[in-house]
């Protein structure tokens, strides 16, 4: 690997780091100047990446970006609400990092930044396992950490009996999306050869500890399919096993969790697709609500039909798909989903639809920019390295 090659994709993996650290999300109306100080600083790396790297980002590249732009450009036409400028600033984003990352994905240079993403996963598994343990945020709030206590408002928490316990956050801005990125790692880790073993099942119980510790059902889920692909195509028992244990240890609180009286989260998620079904009429199917515009227009319904709710409902569908459709429309979300396809059969990636339960009982895939960026990226990569 060349020294510019080296710094390029130092660049692109020190960006996807800290994006965690950046509260942005799509259906956001404003961001914090924390947050737009992230931003510009990320829009500097990129100039530089894209400066350096201008010989590598071939025609093919620069097609998609603009093909990419088109399809916002059109939902931001035929929309039913004006795209928002912090959705266009995200998405922008978004695609620049897709864009950065295909470019930076040959075959050598896919296993250095693949093995430096999961290096990087594993710190986020160990930080949330700490802030598990320790029930409490690790006091890194001023670089974006979430402010984690049992007294802080709307928690990810749950209950067994009387005693509450937090469940792990990591650098992001929830227990589930941390889940989903470990999910995402792990599936990344399953076709990366490192030559010590004993490395790599120490970053499997790393990974698996930090997953197991956000309680997130649908990245539990995903990481058991993830196991069942490795017992029937990798057969590696020791995994398998280490993974039944990590799951048995943390068994009675996973009963606590699924059994907690308190727990809002199944009914919220139906509710939200009740309400999702009323938006969806034939107009909004057709012609979408415009990018960065469900909390608006969902806000603006419940209002105007005087339905009751608190503060906390007003957020995107817990579905991806669905959100997909209900923003861009019937015809444009069937391209992105027809596209996704395409890749998926043209890279024989079908260990991919491991992560379909996070993605169509939740939401953070698509609407916050690190959890994308880093779903995104590590698809490609793993395309490379399959």
């Amino acid at each position: 690997m060349t020294k510019r090659a080296s710094i390029t994709n130092s660049i692109l993996v020190v960006i996807l780091s800290v994006l965690p650290l950046v509260r942005a999300s799509i259906d956001d109306s404003s961001l914090t100047r924390s947050t737009w100080s992230w931003l510009v600083i990320i829009f500097g790396a990129l100039i530089i990446f894209f400066g350096l790297n201008y010989k590598r980002v071939q025609q093919k590249y620069v097609y998609f970006f603009l093909g990419s732009t088109s399809l916002i450009t059109l939902s931001a036409l035929i929309g039913l609400h004006r795209i928002s400028s912090v959705a266009l600033v995200y998405s922008f984003l978004t695609l620049l990092l897709i864009t950065a990352t295909i470019s930076s994905s040959a075959k050598k240079q896919a296993i250095y930044i693949a093995l430096t993403y999961i290096a990087c996963t594993s710190l986020y598994a160990q930080w949330g396992a700490a802030q598990f343990i320790l029930q409490h945020d690790l006091g890194l709030i001023k670089i974006g950490e979430s402010v984690l206590n049992i007294n802080t408002s709307g928690v990810a928490s749950f209950y067994i009996h009387d005693q509450k316990f937090i469940r792990s956050y990591g650098p992001f801005a929830h227990a589930n999306i941390l889940g989903g990125v470990l999910a995402v790692a792990i599936l990344l880790l399953t076709r990366v050869t490192i030559k010590t073993k004993l490395f790599t099942y120490s970053l499997f119980a790393s990974l698996y500890i930090g997953l197991l510790a956000t309680f997130s059902r649908t990245a539990i889920l995903s990481a058991i399919l993830i196991g069942i692909y490795i017992a029937l195509r990798e057969k590696k028992r020791i995994i398998i096993l280490s993974m039944l244990i990590l799951i048995a240890l943390f068994s009675p609180l996973l009963v606590g969790r699924s059994t907690d009286s308190r727990d809002v989260a199944a009914h919220d998620r139906l509710e939200g697709l009740i309400w999702a079904k009323d938006m969806a009429t034939p107009r909004t199917l057709i012609r979408g609500l415009g990018l960065g515009n469900y909390e608006k227009a969902l806000s603006a319904q419940l209002e105007s039909n005087s339905i009751p709710h608190f503060a906390w409902d007003i957020a995107p569908v817990h579905s991806v798909p669905i959100f997909l459709v209900m923003e861009f429309g019937i015809f444009l979300a069937a391209i992105i989903f027809l596209t996704i396809i395409y890749f998926i059969y043209k890279h024989n990636a079908w260990i991919l639809f491991t992560i379909l339960p996070a993605l169509f009982f939740d939401h953070y895939f698509v609407t916050q920019i690190g959890a994308l960026a880093w779903l995104a990226s590590c698809t490609i990569i793993l395309s490379r390295v399959y």
